[in-house]
C-alpha cells in the first residue's frame, strides 16, 4: 500500500515500527503477519465501548492506535484544526488536533495514534500523529437515515442519508439548522447542522427553503452542538454544500415563480389594455381623418357636379341662341354627355361611400333624364330596366354612363318614328363578367354601320368608353339595335 504524506506531532520509534509493520501487512498479505498486529491496533467500537454504564467511554484518557477510511476531508468543518470523521464497516469516530500538516481528502484510509477523550459527550481521539494511506476500498455508503434516527447514538460519527422533508429551520449564535423528517418515517426527526466555523457556511443555502420542501441530505452523525434545539442532542454535519439538493421545485421556487407569474400576467394586462386604448385612440383619429376625407371627397364631388351644372347651363343658352339646327343637335350631344358625368358626382356626393356608385339607379335616372331631353316628357316611348345591384368604382362608373348615354341617344333620335317604341336597358351580373345591354324595336342598324362607326363621333366614343370598360362588345340587329357588352368584374379583359 502507497504512504501519501505522514504528520507527527511528537514522532517516535515506535509509531514508525508500528507504520512498517502496517504497511507489510498489506502489501504482502501475510496471515501471520495480520495476527501479530491485530493487537496493535483498537477497534473503533472498542474505542467507544461504556460496558460499566457510567456515560463515558471505558478507554478514556488511554493512547490507541486506530485505522479506518476518512468520511470528510480536513479544512471544512474548521480551517486551522484537524476536525474530521473516520469510519469502518460498523463505527465512526471523530478526530481532533490543534494543527495540521498534510491535507486530508474525503475516503482517504488512515492510521492515527492519539488519546481517548470526550468533547461535550461525543467520544472522540485527539491526535498525537497520523499517516494517510492511498484508500484500497471505498468509502462504505451513507447508512439510510430512517434506519439511524431509530438509534442515532449507535450511528455517531458515521455518514448518513437519503431523501428528507423540512420541518422547520433557524440559525443560533454559533450556526444554522434544518429541521427534517426522513420520507419514511413520520414520527422522528432529526437537525441538520451548520457549524459558522465551516469554511464554506455561506454556500449552504437554507435560506430558500421552507417547511413542506423536500430534501436530499447526507452528513454525519455528531453529538456536540451547544443550540442543539431538537431530538436528544444528536445531529447530523452536513460536509459541504452538495450534501443539501432539492428535491422539486421548492415553496421559495414556487412562491417566486408565482409572483413572476403575477407580475407577467400584470404587464400583460396592462400592456393588453394600454394597446387597446392605443388602438381605440389611433382608429379615432384614422376616423376621424377618414371621415374629414370623406366630407371633403363629397365637397368636391358636389363642386365638380354644380360646375357641370354650369357648363350644362351655358351650354343650353348656347343652343337658345343659335339658329342652326346641326349647331344645336351638336350641342344638345354634348349637354347629354355633360349632365351624365354631373349625375356620378351627384349620386357620390348623396352616397355614404365616396368610391362606389350603385349602377341601377344611376342608369335608370341617366335614361329617364335623356328622354325628357330628346324625346320630351309625353312621349310614348316604354322604358324597361332590368338592372342588378351592381357597383362600379368612379373609373368605371364614368366611362360605363358614358356608353349608356351615347347609345342611349342614338336610339332617341333614330331608333322611334313619332315618339313612340320600346328601350330596354340591362345590366346582369355572372360569373367573371357584368352583361350590358341595350335595345330598342327600331327600325335597327344601317347597312354601313360599321363604317359609318370609324366617322361618327358618338360611335368613336363607344369604342373609346369600351376599351376604357375593358369590354368585348356584341352588335346585332334583331328588331332594332341591339349593343351587348361584356365587362369583366376584376377590371381585366
Amino acid at each position: 500500500m502507497k504512504t501519501r504524506n505522514y504528520h507527527s506531532s511528537s514522532r517516535n520509534i515506535g509509531f514508525a515500527i508500528l507504520t512498517v509493520l502496517f504497511v507489510g501487512i498489506w502489501c504482502t498479505g501475510s496471515a501471520s503477519a495480520q495476527s501479530a498486529l491485530g493487537d496493535q491496533f483498537t477497534p473503533l467500537h472498542q474505542v467507544k465501548a461504556d460496558r460499566d454504564g457510567d456515560g463515558t467511554p471505558d478507554m478514556l484518557g488511554d493512547t490507541v492506535t486506530v485505522s479506518g477510511l476518512a468520511s470528510i476531508e480536513t479544512g471544512l468543518l474548521h480551517e486551522v484544526y484537524l476536525q474530521i470523521f473516520i469510519q469502518d464497516d460498523s463505527t465512526g469516530l471523530s478526530l481532533f488536533a490543534r494543527s495540521f500538516d498534510q491535507p486530508i481528502a474525503r475516503g482517504d484510509s488512515l492510521v492515527v495514534t492519539g488519546v481517548v477523550q470526550q468533547y461535550f459527550g461525543m467520544t472522540e481521539v485527539k491526535v498525537l500523529e497520523y499517516e494517510v494511506f492511498e484508500p484500497q476500498s471505498p468509502l462504505p455508503g451513507p447508512v439510510p437515515m430512517s434506519r439511524a434516527l431509530r438509534n442515532l447514538e449507535t450511528y455517531e460519527g458515521m455518514l448518513v442519508g437519503g431523501t428528507a422533508t423540512v420541518t422547520g429551520k433557524g440559525s443560533q449564535y454559533n450556526g444554522k439548522y434544518l429541521v427534517v423528517t426522513p420520507s419514511d418515517s413520520v414520527a422522528r426527526s432529526v437537525q441538520l447542522y451548520v457549524s459558522n466555523f465551516h469554511s464554506l457556511y455561506s454556500q449552504f443555502d437554507t435560506e430558500s427553503l421552507a417547511s413542506g420542501d423536500r430534501v436530499r441530505v447526507a452528513g454525519i452523525v455528531s453529538l456536540y452542538n451547544p443550540g442543539k434545539v431538537e431530538g436528544e442532542g444528536y445531529n447530523i454535519f452536513l460536509r459541504d454544500p452538495g450534501d443539501l439538493e432539492t428535491v422539486g421545485l421548492t415553496q421559495y421556487t414556487l412562491f417566486t415563480l408565482g409572483i413572476i407569474g403575477l407580475v407577467v400576467t400584470v404587464l400583460g394586462v396592462g400592456w393588453i389594455v394600454s394597446l387597446r386604448s392605443r388602438v381605440k385612440s389611433k382608429t379615432r383619429e384614422i376616423q376621424q381623418s377618414l371621415e374629414e376625407k370623406e366630407l371633403l371627397l363629397k365637397e368636391i364631388h358636389h363642386r365638380v357636379k354644380n360646375n357641370l351644372a354650369i357648363i350644362s347651363g351655358l351650354i343650353e343658352l348656347q343652343m337658345d341662341s343659335s339658329k342652326n339646327e346641326e349647331t344645336q343637335q351638336v350641342l344638345r350631344d354634348s349637354q347629354s354627355r355633360i349632365q351624365s358625368m354631373a349625375l356620378v358626382h351627384d349620386k357620390l356626393y348623396r352616397t355614404s361611400t365616396v368610391t362606389d356608385i350603385g349602377m341601377q339607379t344611376y342608369i335608370e335616372e341617366l335614361v329617364e333624364s335623356l328622354r325628357s331631353m330628346f324625346v320630351g316628357p309625353n312621349s310614348d316611348v316604354e322604358l324597361r330596366f332590368d338592372i342588378d345591384e351592381v357597383h362600379l368604382d368612379i373609373d368605371r362608373a364614368i366611362p360605363c354612363g358614358l356608353l349608356v348615354n351615347e347609345l342611349v341617344v342614338n336610339s332617341f333620335k333614330h331608333a322611334f318614328t313619332g315618339e313612340q317604341g320600346v328601350l330596354e336597358v340591362k345590366l346582369k351580373k355572372g360569373e367573371d363578367v357584368y352583361r350590358l345591354s341595350i335595345a330598342d324595336n327600331g327600325d335597327g342598324l344601317p347597312a354601313d354601320f360599321r363604317e359609318k362607326m370609324e366617322s361618327s363621333l358618338g360611335l368613336m366614343l363607344v369604342e373609346t368608353f369600351k376599351s376604357q370598360l375593358r369590354a368585348r362588345m356584341q352588335i346585332e340587329n334583331r328588331n332594332g339595335a341591339h349593343f351587348l357588352f361584356e365587362i369583366p368584374i376584376n377590371g381585366q379583359a
